[in-house]
């Protein structure tokens, strides 16, 4: 057998995926598609078409033909073999056989094709195979990931209890008015290199002292130079290097962690626009990647000015995405400036046994692994009625979303199972209506008739004669969405964390519910705090929140429609903003993300009505901000 070229063409001989495995011209296989249309004529019960050098194998898929082009002396029979794999294979990538589809999964197609017939000859593969060819999963590949993103975290950790300790350590030389470690360490290795230097361009007599050595040799007495005593300090250090006649250079003035004062032309109420652009162009002028982002400040140093509006007038007509804070400005300022008193809620202020033991730990120089948040396991929906019919919709969710609220991963996977727990339902048809308009890929089970559900949204058997089984769960329908829209996310998270007085941070988190058909339940957002001996101030909060070792769990019971959006603010010293990502979300809910429901259950041979049951879970296996 020699395979010539395979091809996925419309009725007039346009081709619109074709896949050449011997080595000819465009010219030529132009010509070879071009005459197919004319050899076809009506009424023929066969599939294929010979000519004086080739011969046409096809199958019709709707109005597409899935075409094969042979030589005449290949086996007919393997021809027609291999026909049959290839149109399983276009509706395996084809959600509908359309021009615009298979347009659209042409290099799917392409490299399906290539694990069918190599240079000619077909491959002993069945479809199993060629999905996994195509798929290309890789195990190795997986667990290099995931080893290399735990290094980046652990990374990530270091650098971050790092930056913590120098930031200490700055505070701490501030209040006690000496200079920081690093700049003790830059005052010696510059003092020792002067000396150095001038031991070497002075000639060796005049480094001879005149005086005996023993008064040289001095005992270090109560005058003597104490190292590492507390009122000894570089200034010190330098003025007896120079009383004994070293030339030592000036140190730089001690820079002070001292909170800066506003300019001068600041007004008492102060706006500060801010915006980063990021952009990259090819050669030629074209964009390859834009993004803009833009945050808006506002400053107020009188306590008259504290409840204020201000107005912004957007007349930009681009799709600008705009979020606005947890809360009012007033509020922010009037809870950040209020002292934790005896009415204010403190958390964390005694540590448990493990986070004293790591606190110690960490006090000794030891490197101690941040935990990984708190994941707890989502209480399962109160089972249901379960009738002699039952039906399951279940989907899961991944997804991770930046800071900003762009979706950088977004994976939707559902299916719907089938139980008959009665043989007298055993053949049935399963009627589901689709009214999602976004590109849903759906898959039946293998024995489903595709094309029955394809135009009339039934679910049955392709062999009436057969039976759904009894007494077990059968996965009828599956589909998946994969996009990266950020209007897709069921819950938008934002978290706004800034620099407060004293080393802290104040947090405020908002949820809202962006679609409204959905009811979640059950709702917990875990926020991960910074380690050490730290102090939660929670001001102001709806439903309820815990805090459970480095976790503090908001916990909401219900999100819908009429209870859409809600806040939390609270104030964790000492911290950085950095110190609450990743947020990890996890609900229950009895209602899809997608818009697939099932209208009615019918018999096969008469279409009766069957009463029947359902259920519907919606979860998220991943739900992140980082």
């Amino acid at each position: 057998m020699v395979l010539i070229a395979a091809t996925v063409c419309t009725k007039s001989g346009k081709a619109l995926v074709s896949r050449q495995f011997v080595e000819m011209t465009k010219a030529r296989i132009e010509g070879l598609l071009a005459a197919f249309p004319k050899l076809m004529t009506g009424g023929r019960q066969h599939t294929f078409v010979e000519t004086e050098s080739v011969r046409y194998v096809y199958q019709p898929l709707d109005k597409l033909y899935m075409l094969l082009i042979t030589t005449k002396a290949s086996n007919i029979l393997e021809d027609l073999e291999t026909l049959r794999l290839f149109s399983r294979v276009v509706p395996e990538y084809c959600t509908q056989l359309t021009e615009a589809e298979v347009l659209n999964q042409a290099f799917n197609l392409l490299f399906a094709f290539d694990e069918i017939v190599a240079l000619g000859y077909r491959e002993s593969v069945n479809l199993a195979q060629v999905r996994s060819f195509v798929e290309m999963d890789s195990h190795e590949e997986k667990i290099y990931q995931a080893v290399r993103q735990t290094q980046e975290r652990e990374a990530a950790n270091r650098m971050r209890e790092r930056a913590k300790e120098l930031q200490r350590e700055r505070l701490e030389a501030a209040k006690r008015g000496a200079p920081t470690r690093s700049q003790m360490a830059f005052g010696s290795s510059f003092s020792s290199s002067s000396m150095s230097s001038s031991a070497v361009s002075e000639p060796i007599a005049e480094k001879i002292p005149t005086t005996p050595a023993r008064e040289t040799a001095r005992p270090a007495g109560r005058s003597a130079m104490k190292l590492g005593s507390r009122g000894t300090d570089a200034e010190s250090f330098v003025s007896r290097l120079r009383s004994e006649g070293e030339a030592v250079a000036a140190p730089a003035p001690l820079r002070q962690d001292a909170p800066k004062l506003p300019p001068t032309d600041h007004k008492e109420v102060h706006l500060r626009f801010e915006e980063r652009l990021t952009l990259v162009a090819g050669r030629d002028g074209d964009v390859q990647n834009f993004e803009l982002s833009g945050l808006l400040t506002l400053r107020i140093s009188n306590e008259q000015y504290a409840r204020i509006h201000v107005h912004v007038d957007n007349q930009d007509t681009r799709p600008l995405q705009l979020q606005e804070a947890v809360s009012a400005a007033h509020q922010c300022l009037r809870l950040r400036a209020r002292p934790a008193g005896r009415s204010a809620m403190k958390l964390g202020s005694r540590g448990t046994d493990a986070e004293s033991f790591v606190s110690r730990l960490r006090s000794e120089g030891e490197a101690v692994a941040a935990p990984a948040p708190l994941r707890q396991d989502a209480p399962k929906l109160p089972p249901t009625d379960h009738k002699e019919v039952h039906l399951r919709f279940e989907e899961r969710l991944t997804l991770v979303a930046g800071r900003d609220g762009d979706v950088q991963n977004f994976e939707l996977s559902g299916l719907l199972t089938l139980r008959i727990s009665n043989e007298q339902y055993a053949r049935i048809h399963v009627h589901v209506d689709n009214q999602d308009t976004r590109p849903l890929q759906l898959q039946t089970h293998p024995n489903v008739d595709k094309e029955a559900f394809r135009s009339q949204g039934v679910i049955g058997l392709k062999q009436s004669q057969r039976a759904f089984p009894l007494n077990s769960d059968v996965g009828v329908l599956k589909w998946r969405l994969n996009a990266s829209d950020d209007k897709l996310a069921p819950l938008s998270v934002n978290c706004w964390p800034s620099e407060g007085a004293g080393g802290g941070c104040d947090v405020n988190i908002e949820y809202e519910l962006e679609h409204e058909h959905l009811t979640l339940t059950d709702v917990n957002i875990h926020i991960p705090l910074p380690s050490g001996n730290i102090q939660v101030v929670v001001h102001q909060w709806e439903g309820s929140y815990t805090q459970k070792g480095r976790v503090l769990l908001w916990t909401i019971p219900i999100i819908n429609k009429q209870q859409k959006s809600a806040s939390l603010e609270f104030t964790v010293t000492p911290a950085v903003p950095n110190d609450f990502f990743p947020l990890t979300v996890t609900w229950t809910s009895d209602t899809s993300l997608a818009l697939l429901k099932a209208t009615k259950v019918t018999h096969a041979e008469d279409s009766s009505p069957v009463d029947y049951s359902q259920e519907i879970s919606f979860h998220p296996d991943k739900y992140e901000i980082v």
